[in-house]
């Protein structure tokens, strides 16, 4: 601040008028000097605080937008995990409740096998004293004397009545909660992703019929409730348990999904060996029975994720498809635009020479210049092709379909069919066999078309059936018989040229070079 200082006013000058003093110049000048150059530095420092305050109020507001930056990412991450949270503790919830299920209609049979066990025990007990009293009667027409021993046996005989008689009310009871038949029907008919797609679910209720005429079948088999209720409990654990591995399916899952179904069957089975021998051979028949139409539930289900996989591809094949025809017409406007710099530079070149036609009076000379106009005019001519044919397939749908094959590196009877706009169709073959196969593609067949978009989904849908990768439709390979894609070709263009030859050179070279080599 003291550089922006008049001279008269600075530091140095001050003092050296302040030294010199004491020869001429007199103490006041140097008095008023200082006096003023006070005054200009408390000048200047009341123009400073304002700006320093203004200066202080912005680092202020700088920390505050900090702070509140600070707080917006705390509550994004808030809402984040709170979102997270809910979505775990419902699967959660889910899986809780499905498994609670199966926990207590274990419990149900172990309990119902136990109380089973026991009646038995209590009917032989009670045959053995209804044994006892015939005998004792017999006995009492020879002996009265015996006649209190009958009464004794009567009355224990009618005290394990009663035991019995309690016991089967209990079994009973779990007989009438067990024989709903809609108890049983409820967790198989749960909702299902597969319920979404008319299809699938037609597909899905002809199974599940199977079932329930499965389910009717074998449970006619069981003569006492005791067996029925055994049969319903691994019904009710089945149903449920089928349900949870359902439920968990995701795409890639098929295989895991059947072998949890064949290792649930097998787990049924070896509760079923473990209780009542009498019905363990309808058991064992049952579950073998019921094991296909679970698996083929399985399969339904997963067909709705192949479904939703495949649309997904089809998402991701139409944006690389939008993306490729945008990159085209970029290259056919910038082809487009070259051809117009060519047809101007023709043009001027055709005028002057018109006019040097018109001032030549040398025959040799006008000869040169007329063979030069038809030169320039043919070349014209064959620029507007092309400009026509850019403008052909600028238009979105026209274009070529090709059909290529590459014999070394995917072998006999596997073609690529695609579609390009590009002006020359041979350059897009050669980009995809630059460097993401070993060997370069051979072209059979260039087919142009108008509608070329409509034409490569027409022949992609008559051989869905031969894609080597069925999943995945942006890769675009097909295993099929040379003789059957000419026919294919000739049916919807008669026209199309077609070469059944595989000429492989470089793939034919390399075998060549390595039998010499050995």
């Amino acid at each position: 601040m003291e550089n922006k200082l008049p001279f008269i006013y600075r530091t140095f000058f001050i003092s050296i008028v302040s030294a010199l003093s004491i020869f001429i110049i007199p103490i006041p000048i140097t008095i008023f000097l200082l006096i003023k150059h006070y005054k200009l530095i408390k000048e200047q420092q009341i123009l400073i605080e304002p700006i320093l305050e203004t200066y202080n109020s912005i680092e202020l507001a700088k920390e505050r937008l900090e702070k509140i930056n600070v707080d917006l990412d705390n509550q994004e991450e808030l809402h984040t995990n709170i979102i997270k949270e809910f979505t775990e503790e419902g699967e959660n919830e889910k899986n809780s409740i499905i498994e609670k299920a199966n926990q207590e209609a274990l419990d149900i049979l172990s309990s119902l096998e136990e109380s089973t066990a026991n009646l038995t025990m209590k009917k032989e007990e009670l045959e053995k004293l209804n044994k006892e009293i015939a005998k004792c009667e017999r006995i009492v027409k020879q002996n009265r004397s015996e006649a209190m021993a009958i009464k004794t046996l009567k009355e224990r005989s009618s005290s394990i009545k009663l035991d019995t008689n309690s016991i089967t009310e209990y079994i009973e009871e779990l007989i009438n909660s067990l024989n709903n038949n809609e108890l049983l029907n409820s967790i198989i008919n749960l909702h299902k992703n597969s319920d979404n797609s008319k299809q699938l679910r037609s597909l899905a209720n002809g199974v599940k019929k199977e079932i329930k005429i499965t389910l009717d079948e074998f449970s006619s088999r069981y003569t006492t409730k005791a067996n029925q209720t055994i049969y319903n409990l691994i019904v009710l654990g089945l149903q449920s348990e089928i349900e949870l591995i359902i439920s968990n399916l995701k795409y890639g899952t098929l295989n895991e999904a059947k072998e949890q179904v064949n290792e649930l069957i097998e787990k049924y089975l070896v509760i079923a060996g473990k209780g009542n021998q009498s019905i363990l051979p309808t058991l064992t028949k049952f579950l073998l029975s019921i094991q296909g139409f679970y698996n083929e539930l399985v399969e339904i289900e997963y067909k709705y994720y192949v479904k939703r996989e495949r649309e997904k591809e089809e998402q991701r094949l139409i944006r690389e498809q939008m993306k490729q025809e945008a990159e085209e017409r970029k290259a056919l406007e910038a082809e487009r635009k070259k051809i117009e710099r060519e047809e101007s530079k023709f043009t001027t070149e055709l005028q002057r020479t018109n006019e040097l036609l018109k001032s030549e009076t040398d025959d040799a000379k006008l000869e040169q210049l007329k063979a030069r106009i038809m030169e320039l005019e043919q070349q014209m001519a064959e620029l507007e092709n092309q400009k026509e044919s850019i403008a052909t397939l600028s238009n979105g749908k026209a274009g070529y379909v090709y059909i290529i094959s590459n014999k070394g590196s995917f072998g006999d009877d596997v073609f690529k069919i695609g579609m390009t706009r590009r002006l020359e169709p041979q350059d897009r073959i050669d980009e995809l066999g630059s460097a993401s196969v070993p060997f370069k593609f051979d072209v059979h067949a260039f087919i142009f078309s108008d509608d070329a978009v409509g034409l490569e989904y027409t022949l992609h849908q008559r051989l869905t059936n031969n894609r080597v990768n069925k999943v995945n439709y942006r890769k675009e390979f097909f295993r099929i018989p040379i003789n059957d894609i000419e026919e294919l070709v000739e049916e919807l263009d008669p026209t199309a040229d077609f070469t059944k030859t595989m000429l492989a050179l470089e793939y034919n070279q390399t075998l060549a070079l390595e039998q010499q080599a050995s």
